[in-house]
């Protein structure tokens, strides 16, 4: 699949909406247990990037078209495993992710799951 995104990338460099494939197998590949990373290596899936993979969902968060609600889902869970992984930047990551949760349930008010993740995620101090 990652293959596949590549190559519509190369034909036309202007889908954003293909970096939201990209960015969760970059993410996947790089939080994946360690027996799943040997795993998809061994087979040629190569490793994953959680950097490279969260900036490609904010860029598809942000100016995609067809998949933009779906990064912004896939995003704030994203960041909020990161921060369950970062105590340091936990407030920041949770308050972006949040930000994102907040936008999607103000547009779909009739979402339970957008509800119900504003209720569990806490809302960090400014």
């Amino acid at each position: 699949m990652r293959d596949a995104y590549r190559r519509v990338l190369q034909a036309d460099s202007t889908c954003v909406d293909c970096y939201l494939g990209l960015g969760v197998y970059q993410y996947g590949l790089a939080r994946a247990s360690a027996l799943a990373r040997l795993v998809a290596k061994l087979i040629g899936l190569g490793s994953g990037s959680a950097e490279l993979g969260i900036s490609y969902l904010r860029r598809v968060a942000r100016d995609g078209d067809l998949a933009r609600v779906e990064a912004n889902w896939v995003l704030a869970a994203a960041l909020v495993r990161e921060a369950a992984r970062d105590p340091g930047g936990r407030a920041a990551l949770e308050r972006e992710a949040r930000g994102y949760v907040r936008r999607l349930a103000a547009r779909y008010p009739g979402n339970p799951v957008f509800q119900r993740f504003l209720e569990e995620v806490p809302a960090a101090p400014p």
